[in-house]
């Protein structure tokens, strides 16, 4: 963790330099070296995220705390220790030694570093394969029996999160694209299904500066059609007061791994370990990916279909 001292060196060395404030960006960098090279083997990302993060624990964070509990002390007629910078009491925003605490402006080297690492390990992660699907049709057996039984369980947040996680997976959807997101809220009238073909015009990714929906666009069902249209009548229509709660449901911790393991779909699914013992994370997000995967044995099951 952070230290009080880390956050004081810097505090003084931004107050006692001049307007350019190179001193105070310096003592950061001084900070993010002293603490590689005391941990070798930590990545630069550790660095980062000790000395400049936003979390709580972080140097740059402390130096809020500890400027304001000494304008506290010195408000109070407290006049024997350390007094505050002249930022004290400002917003976050306002504070120098806060929004100059990024790696970008503290060291340019290390940053250019942090992004290739980034790059690498992103390489690194898609080499060894996101997600390996041990079964397709176990995997899509699994969602289709728990898009049934999500139409016959009692009403709730739970309840309606599992039916839109088996919604994205059934039509390879973006996260945002059956949730909703700012100044938009999906409904029944932006999928129409004809037959394995849905009509899509929920898309998020759109050049309109207001954040209108991209034109329409064909999905390919994964899951039988009269499922889907169930499960999008209960998320749209019926059970609708639940969705704006999924997100934050889905945001608490093993809140999504629970759903999967209910679903049954969890045992088809395994991420890789790559180079640097990472691997990915299930989350709603993976959904499409999942899908996505799926897809082509669809195309060739509807190929197949179409030439008998």
């Amino acid at each position: 963790m952070a230290t009080r001292v880390e956050a004081s060196l810097v505090l003084a060395a931004y107050e006692e330099c001049s307007d350019e404030h190179v001193a105070g960006r310096e003592r950061y960098r001084q900070l993010i070296a002293s603490f590689m090279q005391k941990n070798p083997h930590q990545t630069v990302a550790a660095a980062n995220a000790h000395v400049l993060s936003k979390s709580r624990t972080s140097v740059r964070c402390i130096t809020l705390v500890l400027d304001d509990e000494r304008k506290a002390a010195y408000d109070s007629g407290d006049r024997t220790g350390i007094g505050q910078t002249r930022w004290a009491g400002l917003p976050t925003s306002m504070r120098l030694y806060y929004f100059q605490g990024t790696l970008q402006q503290v060291d340019l080297d290390v940053f250019r570093r942090s992004v290739a690492g980034q790059d690498e390990a992103k390489a690194l992660r898609m080499a060894s394969g996101k997600f390996v699907i041990q079964s397709a049709h176990g995997i899509v057996s699994a969602f289709s029996q728990n898009g049934l039984r999500v139409l016959c369980a009692p009403p709730s947040v739970k309840n309606t999160a599992s039916a839109c996680m088996t919604l994205s997976f059934a039509l390879s959807t973006r996260a945002n694209e059956v949730l909703g997101w700012n100044g938009y809220a999906p409904g029944m009238s932006d999928f129409s299904i004809d037959d394995w073909v849905c009509r899509f015009t929920a898309g998020s990714r759109s050049g309109d500066p207001n954040g209108a929906p991209r034109p329409m666009y064909h999905k390919i069902c994964v899951l039988e059609p009269y499922i889907i249209k169930r499960l999008l009548s209960l998320v749209y229509v019926t059970d609708k007061e639940f969705l704006p709660q999924v997100r934050a449901y889905l945001a608490r911790a093993g809140a999504f791994e629970e759903l999967m393991a209910e679903a049954g779909a969890r045992q088809f699914i395994t991420m890789p370990v790559d180079a640097t013992g990472g691997s990915e994370k299930l989350t709603f997000k993976s959904m499409r990916i999942i899908s996505a995967s799926i897809l082509p044995f669809c195309l060739l099951y509807l190929s197949d279909a179409a030439d008998e």
